[in-house]
């Protein structure tokens, strides 16, 4: 059963090191150990401001958003800019769903705001300003009725709406048990496949914990919380990838854990430290395509990362937590 160990401050409001690039440019970074380390090559670019939220879309387009400087960016693959959204108030987590609609979720006025691919304004989910204590994570269904699923570290919860904006359900709460949560910092969700339901991770980050759940918010299984010794730092970015892997961006510990489908532990990816190649304060991740996007805020860049995969997806009838 999975079990509360102690109790860690909330990672997603910390010091800014200013970050003078003005543009978003690749460049080549530090190549990782020899290959018979394990540890994957990486690059990636500098941003003009200490990146928290990360989001990508079928169309390969980055979303980055930076809380002090109050935007999200936009980028192309190659981390050219594309476009950007100004005067946000402190944007932790940003999304974006299959019909190019951008969703960010503003700490300050607790809302989360929905807008068109050229950043029209469409609606606020809910009620829109105090609807949210802080919206720390977004997942969009992609299948059905198109739910948003947005995480409430605040008030240690999701809140679900359907596509549009109406308030639907929460699910969870404070505490330790199945289920509940204290201070749920990410939220990822894996589609459905052929006879197997979708899924969310959801990072309980203060339960030393990372819970799967349906989409419904019953509890399925978990990652962590065992009551051993704690294995989190504050777990702040979930991914997981066509094959089953999951990455999770811990910014206490400065890298991103990698797990199998079954959840068992097979490395880490990245390194604390300051330099181009190293993590220090990993917060949002994406996956593109066979490469790791990680947001390390306080360089002021987002890392990039090979993660070669196995050749071939297993696939058993039962759901792989």
């Amino acid at each position: 059963m999975c079990s509360r160990v102690f109790v860690l401050a909330a990672a997603l409001a910390l010091a800014v090191a200013a970050v003078g690039a003005q543009e978003c440019v690749w460049e080549e970074a530090r190549r990782a150990e020899a290959a018979q380390s394990g540890r994957p090559d990486a690059r990636g670019f500098a941003t003009d401001d200490a990146p928290a939220g990360l989001a990508t879309d079928d169309a390969g387009r980055i979303y980055v958003s930076h809380p002090d400087a109050g935007n999200v960016v936009v980028l192309d693959r190659e981390g050219r800019r594309l476009s950007e959204k100004r005067g946000l108030e402190r944007p932790l987590a940003v999304a974006a769903d299959a019909a190019g609609r951008i969703y960010v979720g503003e700490q300050l006025p607790g809302r989360v705001g929905v807008f068109d691919p050229d950043w029209s304004f469409q609606f606020y989910l809910g009620q829109g300003a105090g609807e949210f204590l802080v919206p720390t994570g977004i997942a969009v269904d992609p299948e059905g009725a198109g739910w948003i699923y947005v995480a409430d570290g605040g008030a240690h919860e999701v809140r679900v709406f359907g596509a549009d904006g109406t308030f639907l359900f929460a699910f969870g709460g404070l505490g330790s048990g199945p289920g509940q949560f204290d201070f749920p910092a990410a939220i990822h969700l894996v589609p459905g496949l052929d006879e197997l339901p979708a899924r969310l991770y959801v990072s309980d980050q203060n339960n030393d914990r990372i819970q799967i759940l349906d989409t419904q918010g019953s509890f399925v299984s978990c990652i962590g919380g065992d009551g051993g010794t704690r294995r989190f730092g504050r777990v702040t970015g979930l991914g997981r990838n066509r094959l089953g892997t999951l990455y999770a961006a811990d910014s206490f510990q400065g890298h991103v854990w990698v797990f199998d489908s079954a959840g068992a532990l097979l490395t880490t990816v990245g390194e604390f430290g300051s330099t181009p190649g190293h993590l220090m304060t990993p917060l949002g991740l994406a996956i593109v395509g066979d490469t790791l996007l990680v947001a390390s805020f306080n360089t002021g860049r987002v890392e990039a990362f090979l993660i070669p995969g196995p050749t071939r997806a297993t696939r058993t009838g039962k759901r792989e937590p």
